[in-house]
C-alpha cells in the first residue's frame, strides 16, 4: 500500500436467521383520557393483522404524546408493553399512557423590547391567556417574532412554581438599527 494510507481492509460478514414473523392481533390503550382514540383506531385498521413493526408502534406511541402535548399535558408518560404468543406467532401490544396535570397559560411577560411596541410583539403570540399550553404554539410564536426581522434572539419560556398554570416569558434581544464597520 502507499505510505500515506492507514489500516488494514477488513471484509465483515454477516449470516441471518429469520425465525417465524410475529403478527399484530390487537393494541389497547391503558389509562389516558380517550384523547387518542381516533388515531389508533386508524391505526390499527392499517396494521391489525399485519407483521409487527416496532417502528410503527413507536411511532404511534409519538403521535399519542404529542396528542396530550397540544392538549396542555405537557408531562406525558407512554409505555408500550408487548405480549408475544409464540406458538401463533401473534402478539398483543399495551400502551400505558399517563398525563400529567394540564397546563393552563396564567399570563404573559415581554422582556427586552425597547424599541418596539408591546402590542406589535403581543399580536405575533399565538397563546391566550387562561388556554392550555401547545408546544406546537410556542413554536409558533418564536417564528413569528422571528419572521418580524426586529429580533435577534427570542427565548420563549414557561416558568412559575404552580405546575397547572405557568407563564409566558419572552425574552427579546432587538437588533441594531444600523450597522456599522469599520474598514481599513
Amino acid at each position: 500500500r502507499l505510505p500515506i494510507q492507514y489500516g488494514v481492509p477488513v471484509r465483515l460478514e454477516a449470516q441471518v436467521e429469520l425465525g417465524p414473523q410475529v403478527t399484530l392481533e390487537d393494541l389497547r390503550v391503558l389509562g389516558g383520557l380517550g384523547l387518542e382514540k381516533e388515531t389508533v383506531k386508524a391505526w390499527l385498521q392499517t396494521n391489525k393483522g399485519q407483521p409487527l413493526s416496532a417502528q410503527k408502534t413507536i411511532a404511534l406511541e409519538q403521535q399519542i404524546v404529542e396528542i396530550y402535548e397540544e392538549a396542555g399535558f405537557l408531562d406525558v408518560e407512554a409505555e408500550l408493553i408487548t405480549t408475544r404468543d409464540s406458538i401463533r406467532n401473534h402478539a398483543n401490544v399495551d400502551m400505558r399512557v399517563t398525563p400529567g396535570q394540564p397546563v393552563q397559560l396564567r399570563s404573559i411577560v415581554i422582556r427586552g423590547n425597547h424599541r418596539t411596541k408591546r402590542h406589535v410583539v403581543e399580536r405575533e403570540v399565538t397563546l391566550e391567556v387562561g388556554q392550555p399550553v401547545a408546544p406546537s404554539r410556542l413554536a409558533d410564536t418564536r417564528s413569528n417574532l422571528y419572521n418580524l426581522d426586529l429580533f435577534r434572539l427570542v427565548s420563549p419560556d414557561l416558568v412559575g412554581d404552580d405546575l397547572g398554570s405557568q407563564d409566558l416569558l419572552i425574552r427579546l434581544q432587538e437588533r441594531p438599527n444600523i450597522l456599522l464597520e469599520a474598514g481599513g
